[in-house]
């Protein structure tokens, strides 16, 4: 790691050494390109996401939240734990829409098959690898052709989809490194043809024990805890929900003289995407152009079957103007 940007790296509460996502670090030798893999670094949180942490200017908008049934009435930052992540069978056909897990049971019975797959000096998958994940992973927004129109030739961090499964899967030892090949661990033989086995696994690690806005190329705070972000996406995404429709229910309208706002970006990818990867949201969109604060959002079958809400009865659409 640089020693420029060392100072802002988080601390693992694994290990003692200093580490942070730095895919796009400008001191390295080659610029905007990572010297290691984003499986050799750990930024790894608590489970809660206090809401205390919040900066000025994204503060939750509470009133709304002590209107939903799901939430119980607390203090403006404190909100009680308010759902249960469900086992999910290994035969629940609602796990075909996820694309982390499809991609998980490829890449394991790719080890199955060829018993090692070649990695970089720096720890990361091989070119030939990559290409071949690329293809078969058929990931929604990451596809082949979309990967291929921008370069050439793609490593693992040009498909990033597939840096982070590497990274999900390490921790998890259902992988392991031995020099420089990557190979399967005894638990990962056991449950690489068990989808529901692996939702399990990869879903709680996934969504709750990883920092991801850790992994921001600009530094930016967390938004929240999960049990806000859950008990509103289980009433508002019953029949869709815009990014930027969330922005003004959890945070109010956007101060109108920002030039930008930064608040759809950081919901999307510390919320929305990671749900959409293990396929609890559906994403839909008009066009490839289309702005993702536009892009509207869906709870899936999966999600009833994962999460359950101990109030999910008396949920109704709350609209608030």
């Amino acid at each position: 790691l640089c020693a420029i940007d060392k100072s802002s790296h988080a601390r693992s509460r694994n290990t003692d050494m200093s580490c942070s996502h730095h895919r796009f670090c400008r001191h390295a030798a080659k610029p905007e390109v990572c010297v290691e893999s984003l499986a050799d670094r750990c930024s790894l949180k608590p489970p809660s996401f206090p809401s205390g942490d919040i900066k000025e200017g994204v503060s939750l908008n509470c009133t709304y939240l002590q209107s939903l049934p799901c939430l119980a009435n607390k203090p403006d930052d404190e909100f009680a734990m308010t759902f249960l992540l469900q086992p999910v069978k290994n035969d629940e056909p609602a796990l075909a829409g996820a694309p982390m897990i499809g991609a998980a049971q490829k890449l394991l019975a790719y080890l199955a098959e060829h018993d090692a797959i070649g990695l970089t000096k720096g720890k990361a998958f091989q070119r030939k690898f990559v290409h071949w994940a690329a293809a078969e992973f058929d990931w929604p927004g990451w596809e082949e052709d979309k990967l291929f129109l921008v370069d050439k030739v793609l490593n693992e961090y040009d498909f990033p989809p597939l840096e982070a499964l590497h990274f999900v899967l390490l921790k998890l030892k259902l992988i392991r490194h031995y020099k420089l090949t990557c190979r399967l661990t005894k638990a990962g033989r056991e449950v690489a043809g068990k989808s529901g086995d692996l939702f399990n696994l990869m879903a709680p690690f996934w969504l709750f024990e990883i920092d991801h806005a850790a992994s921001s190329r600009m530094p930016e705070p967390r938004l929240g805890n999960w049990d806000v972000f859950l008990g509103v996406l289980n009433t508002e995404a019953a029949n869709g929900v815009t990014c930027g429709a969330l922005r003004e229910i959890l945070y109010g309208p956007p101060d109108a003289g920002q030039p930008y706002d930064r608040t759809p970006g950081m919901i999307w990818s510390q919320v929305l995407q990671l749900l959409c990867w293990m396929g609890l949201l559906a994403e839909t969109m008009s066009d490839d152009r289309q702005h993702f604060a536009e892009c509207v959002y869906t709870t899936t079958s999966l999600w009833s079957e994962a999460f359950l809400f101990p109030l999910d009865g008396q949920v109704g659409l709350v609209t608030l103007h």
